[in-house]
């Protein structure tokens, strides 16, 4: 999986400002995806984003469809956040999380779009986007990225701690896009 960060609100290579080769799959996702493989009704116990192990019921079939978040939504799809602590396959949410608004240390929150997937000689991909916006005062670094689920409980599937943090100025944008890619060699 890739991430790239973008200057302003759309996601145009010219305005490419980073781009980090994420390698951060948490067990939860590794959880959540072994009962979409299995069918039918599954009881699972899977760390949430607030530390409980949840025991419920969860159909295979609608795992991922909440990763896709409104504008406002900031439950799930691509989130930000500023703690700089290494990642690891067990973290179970951001270390700090970046929440959705215009105070100090908060950035509002766009909408998630994901595209179809696409199939590119032997790789398959498709690509998770939001856009963040510094309404606040002051400059905002963002220092690790992830991809949280939402269902009745919320999910952190990927998190990554970035090589260098990324300069949200005040009055500014950054497009967060995530190509998550299957290579079929």
């Amino acid at each position: 999986m890739t991430a790239r960060f973008y200057d302003g609100c759309v996601a145009d290579p010219a305005r490419l400002s980073s781009e980090h080769e994420c390698h951060s799959w948490v067990m939860q996702m590794i959880q959540l995806l072994k009962y979409c493989f299995g069918g039918g009704w599954h009881s699972a116990n899977v760390k949430d984003t607030g530390g409980t192990l949840r025991s419920s019921s969860i159909v295979p079939t609608q795992l991922f469809g909440w990763i896709s978040q409104g504008a406002l939504g900031s439950s799930g799809g691509p989130l930000v956040g500023t703690s700089t602590a290494a990642e690891s396959a067990l973290d179970y949410c951001l270390g700090a999380r970046i929440t959705h608004g215009t105070g100090s240390g908060q950035l509002s929150h766009g909408a998630t779009s994901l595209t179809e997937p696409v199939v590119s000689g032997t790789t398959s991909y498709f690509k998770v986007a939001r856009i963040f916006t510094n309404n606040s005062g002051g400059s905002i670094t963002i220092n690790e990225i992830a991809i949280y689920c939402t269902s009745s409980y919320t999910y952190c599937l990927a998190r990554d701690k970035l090589s260098v943090g990324e300069v949200c100025a005040p009055l500014s944008s950054k497009t967060l896009e995530f190509t998550i890619t299957v290579d079929n060699t």
